[in-house]
């Protein structure tokens, strides 16, 4: 089985940018609003991560404490609040700019040595 990956800027371009207009969309959104709060502190994290891509070209600077407060954040919006498409969209896009965040960015590398931040790691 080959393991072999490459992430490229587009990717990672695309998955903050994802990242962003949902966060942004689940701030604004109506049913979102009790959870407003919530989605300010994601969006925080969220704009510390398109700095760190502005400013390195990459999100190696992506910390462990960042990621795991964006999980635990998402986690706390009650699965009963899931009343369209962009929490959904929200959580899957937080996943994957993580683990953009875990992984060398235009470089070949080995995808079952990567250890995604955030993640309890043993």
């Amino acid at each position: 089985m080959d393991n072999k990956k490459r992430i490229t800027r587009l990717e990672v371009e695309t998955g903050l940018a994802k990242l962003l207009f949902y966060t942004k969309v689940s701030l604004y959104y109506e049913p979102y609003l009790p959870y407003q709060d919530i989605f300010k502190k994601i969006l925080n994290i969220v704009e510390k991560w398109l700095t760190y891509y502005a400013n390195d070209g990459n999100l190696s600077n992506m910390s462990d404490t960042e990621a795991k407060s964006i999980i635990d954040l998402v986690n706390k919006v009650p699965v009963d609040a899931y009343s369209c498409d962009y929490y959904e969209e929200l959580e899957n896009w937080v996943d994957i700019v993580i683990y953009y965040g875990s992984c060398p960015l235009n470089e070949v590398f080995d995808e079952s040595k990567i250890i995604l931040k955030g993640k309890n790691r043993r």
